[in-house]
């Protein structure tokens, strides 16, 4: 850390102030090379997971078949690329039991503690209208329920994606059905993923075996391409890695089961699907698991045509970080939506935007658990919940906002190479993180800076001479504030560059997410 002295570009939560001064903060360097491309960006890195139980219980309009309209009303124009059904849900949901009419749907216990099971009032047809109300142009990943048997998958397909016109499964004509309940044109189902952790401890009565999922993948590839012959499929890698140790179980290290999906099911498959929760362990041991998984791919199969699919990622609460001495994990949920969360969250969607392997990614979730998007409760000042307040957004629905931005018209995923205290990826320490999106006149440089205490002056060098526009930061004044359906101490604000000026050091506060955006003059 030097005492340095510049004329600087002070970025704060309440503003700008240029000024001449004496300051003592660690220096970090960006060079961006807006030459070269890591890859093309694509908007369904921004995807969002979903959950059956969550969808009934947050977004249902509480009168059978429906979506509470003032889920529209509250994201009203909000951009939903790529959307997901994630969870447990996703391996037991009996899809014809939840559409049709609501009367005659059939119950489903879906999460133990619906007792006597339930009715979906929010099934697929619902869930993909409530979706394609808010963005018209969002397309779908379909989690596929492999207990479930082929022919049903098949059907499925047909549902989602049939034009009515054909039916090529013969029997009742699903496409025709769905454009019955309300959707005329086929859902744009992006890929189908087979199944959901079926590698964990609550499937392994079944899915006992690396073969016996591959045996499952087989047949519901079949299915699938029966009916929509040119449908991407993801098989996952092993989505418990973070979590438990495979070689009790499956007789190695948990890198044994993506290769082995490789080796079986490489020509078939289009994406191995990953899961990661940062903070249950370090984002430097995440990405270098993604970095394994690439790796794989190139050697196994030859070629780099398979991208990795994030299908569910999201910050893991920890109890000792925010309530020392308690052990009741519902006391720190709500970080994962504090900015500390938000923060975590930033900078592994910065990971995994510098990764040329990853192309598609999932924050989990929308609503479901200790994690969402929107809420239908608050959490008291002893971090209580109530389930009476109304819905309102998280801290990180604001910070998707602010990534949804930087993505929109944005063209490359440029490298960046960083340099400073605490800035190796790869290393646990890790508190500083950098992307470069290019747009065909701008520039986007996203920076996250978790550091809890010290600022960042950030030196920034691109290859070509850029002007500053305006920048946005999201932050808080302290790392465990959370937005409620009352406060909100996470918010983004804008502030606009003096005409002319140019760029010499930048320095940036603690704990805070910056959009800078740069325009060729």
């Amino acid at each position: 850390m030097k005492s340095l002295l510049y004329t600087t570009i002070l970025v704060s939560s309440w503003g700008i102030v240029l000024s001449s001064q004496s300051i003592a903060v660690p220096e970090v360097k960006i060079a961006v090379d807006d030459k070269r491309c890591i890859k093309k960006v694509d908007p369904g890195l921004l995807g969002i997971n979903y959950s059956w139980v969550g969808l009934q219980s947050v977004c249902g309009d509480g009168n059978g078949a429906g979506f509470d309209p003032q889920i529209v009303k509250l994201l009203n124009g909000a951009k939903l690329p790529l959307n997901r059904v994630s969870g447990t849900s996703a391996n037991i949901i009996r899809w014809k039991d939840a559409v049709g009419a609501y009367e005659k749907r059939g119950k489903q216990q879906l999460a133990k503690w619906w007792r006597n099971g339930k009715k979906l009032g929010l099934g697929p047809v619902e869930f993909v209208k409530m979706v394609q109300t808010i963005d018209p142009k969002a397309e779908f990943t379909w989690t596929v329920n492999l207990h479930a048997s082929p022919e049903e998958t098949a059907d499925l397909v047909e549902f989602l994606t049939g034009d009515g016109n054909s039916n090529p499964n013969g029997g009742i004509n699903w496409a025709m059905k769905r454009i019955e309940y309300g959707i005329r044109n086929p859902v744009p189902v992006r890929l189908w993923e087979l199944g959901n952790e079926l590698d964990g401890p609550d499937e392994r009565n079944k899915f006992n075996s690396m073969s016996v999922y591959t045996d499952y993948c087989r047949k519901h590839i079949d299915a699938i391409r029966s009916v929509k012959p040119d449908a991407k499929i993801a098989a996952h890698a092993a989505t418990f890695s973070s979590l438990v140790t495979y070689a009790a179980f499956f007789g190695g290290t948990w890198e044994i089961w993506h290769r082995y999906i490789l080796k079986k099911l490489g020509p078939d498959i289009d994406y191995i699907a990953f899961h990661s929760y940062c903070n249950s362990l370090p984002s430097s041991r995440l990405e270098n698991d993604v970095n394994t998984i690439a790796k794989d791919i190139r050697k196994i199969t030859g070629s780099d045509r398979i991208k990795i699919y994030i299908s569910e990622y999201a910050w893991w609460p920890k109890t000792e970080e925010c309530r020392p001495g308690s052990k009741n994990w519902k006391e720190c949920w709500y970080t994962t939506h504090a900015l500390v969360g938000c923060l975590g969250t930033a900078d592994w969607i910065v990971r995994m935007m510098n990764s040329s392997a990853v192309e598609l990614a999932a924050y989990h979730s929308f609503t479901a658990g200790p994690w969402g998007m929107i809420y239908k409760s608050d959490y008291d000042k002893s971090h209580k919940r109530s389930n009476r307040a109304p819905l309102h957004t998280t801290g990180i629905w604001e910070m998707y906002r602010l990534f949804s931005e930087a993505y929109n018209g944005a063209v490359d995923v440029l490298p960046v190479k960083v340099s400073g205290e605490n800035t190796d990826r790869s290393r646990p320490e890790c508190m500083f993180t950098c992307a470069a999106l290019k747009k065909p006149d701008e520039l986007n440089i996203i920076m996250v800076n978790r550091d809890p205490e010290a600022g960042r002056m950030v030196t920034l060098d691109v290859a070509e001479y850029y002007r500053p526009v305006d920048f946005k930061i999201l932050t808080a004044d302290n790392l465990l504030d959370f937005n409620t359906s009352k406060s909100r101490p996470i918010k983004v604000e804008k502030r606009t560059f003096q005409s002319g000026q140019g760029i010499d050091h930048i320095e940036i506060p603690s704990k805070s997410l910056i959009l800078l955006r740069l325009k060729r003059p």
